[in-house]
């Protein structure tokens, strides 16, 4: 026989065999920790990213505001946390440094997001601006 599904409150999903909550949106469904992650990069999750829960309780899907950095390198929001398990392939320092710069455009703080998008604007002979949003988050423009 099949895991029973634990129901929660009416209207707010329910909770699956592994612990994890599962909400509908848009008519799919979706565990409730990475939908809530994804609305506040305002993209989808990327297939090496994860969400840690800081507190080990699968259910507890808090957020306070946008991610931000805790001082410690970790990008937090509430009980939630965005890990990534990215890493590069091979040996070779050339496709490292690709990636590393890769890496940073994607994660890195406002000034080094700035500067890779300088550094490939360069490359391609596109303009990169650097725009402070009114949330107060930073985004680049190619």
């Amino acid at each position: 026989m099949g895991t029973k599904k634990k129901y929660a409150p009416a209207g707010s999903g329910y909770t699956n065999g592994g612990g994890y909550r599962v909400i509908r949106v848009r008519g799919e469904s979706v565990m409730e920790h990475r939908h809530a992650v994804q609305e506040l990069l305002g993209r989808p999750l990327l297939p090496t990213e994860t969400v840690h829960h800081v507190n080990g309780i699968k259910t507890d899907n808090r957020t306070d505001g946008p991610l931000v950095d805790d001082g410690s390198g970790r990008l937090r929001s509430g009980n939630l946390e965005l890990w990534s398990h990215a890493h590069p392939y091979g040996q070779e320092i050339g496709p490292k440094s690709d990636w590393a710069r890769g890496w940073l455009a994607v994660y890195g703080a406002p000034e080094e997001r700035a500067a890779y998008a300088a550094f490939t604007g360069h490359l391609t002979g596109h303009s990169a601006a650097l725009n402070r949003t009114q949330g107060g988050g930073t985004v680049i423009s190619l």
